[in-house]
């Protein structure tokens, strides 16, 4: 069997976007402010929650994932208080730090947590 047809042109193929989530310092402290219609029904619209970027880490999801395509994500902790205006770094002293997560084998919470976002428009700007 033969072909009349020419092959068609070589197609280019677009390399899939990978979403740097590392964006922070270590240290950095954001304000993130609820502007969602569903803080509403919760009470927490325009206010505010403070998180620090505390670390970093992957999450691997299978023991056989290939590390190298893991992106490296923020490891960060939130503290206990809404403010009602942007706080200042002068309005945390002595807040104190939310637990986040399951108890550990030993039976202790975790006070920090990966954060992982898809989309670039999701991270507060610094």
């Amino acid at each position: 069997m033969k072909l009349d047809s020419r092959m068609p042109p070589e197609k280019k193929f677009r390399k899939p976007t990978v979403i740097n989530q590392n964006l922070w310092n270590v240290g950095d402290v954001y304000a993130y402010q609820f502007h969602k219609d569903e803080s509403q029904i919760h009470g927490l619209y325009g206010k505010y929650v403070l998180l620090q970027k505390i670390g970093e880490g992957q999450f691997i999801r299978h023991k056989n994932d290939d590390l190298s395509k893991i992106p490296i994500m923020m490891r960060v902790h939130f503290f206990d208080k809404l403010f009602d205006r942007m706080p200042t770094l002068k309005n945390i002293e002595g807040v104190r730090l939310l637990p986040i997560g399951q108890p550990n084998i030993m039976g202790d919470l975790t006070m920090n947590t990966l954060m992982e976002l898809e989309k670039k428009k999701d991270y507060p700007l610094a």
